[in-house]
């Protein structure tokens, strides 16, 4: 576990092969009645955190507007504005930095576990814990666009989407 080898005795697991689970996140659309068509992210994050009693009390639009923000570095915060298609920057914000916006509201239950595999994400989700999955739209093949990062431009995904992975089967 996180890279540290023990042992356990076979009383104390389960195997989670075969198991089934649907987790009853409230949903948010990107698209109406507030129009953020690349905001992706930050939708998941906060159908995950209200799904867990965070943020019940924020709005879609307060949740994105709070965000932070940055002019291009999606290290820094969501590169643009999630309410504005525009191919001149590369408009998304990235795991660590949407993670510490989460956490601002869950005091450190937001983890980032990116590079995790296919197992972990499913034993979050029977954990009864949403998973926020960036992939590719429609899990088309990636395509690269050179992208301003605060100056130099650098080939980034252009086809990047988030999603609420909430079901496991």
């Amino acid at each position: 576990y996180q890279g540290k080898t023990g042992w356990s005795s076979s009383d104390y697991l389960t195997d989670v092969i075969g198991a089934y689970k649907i987790l009853n996140v409230p949903y948010h659309s990107q698209l109406a009645p507030v129009y953020a068509p690349v905001g992706c992210e930050p939708t998941a994050l906060l159908m995950g955190l209200q799904y867990k009693g965070i943020a019940t009390n924020v709005s879609y639009r307060q949740f994105l507007d709070a965000m932070p923000k940055h002019s291009s570095n999606p290290e820094k915060g969501f590169a643009g504005s999630p309410y504005i298609l525009d191919n001149n920057i590369r408009t998304t914000i990235y795991p660590q930095a949407l993670t510490d916006y989460g956490n601002t509201y869950a005091a450190g239950r937001v983890v980032n576990f990116s590079g995790s595999s296919v197992d972990d994400i499913k034993k979050e989700i029977l954990a009864g814990n949403p998973v926020l999955v960036y992939l590719t739209v429609k899990r088309q093949a990636p395509v690269y666009a050179h992208s301003p990062i605060e100056g130099p431009a650098q080939s980034l995904i252009k086809n990047n989407h988030a999603v609420a992975a909430t079901r496991v089967e």
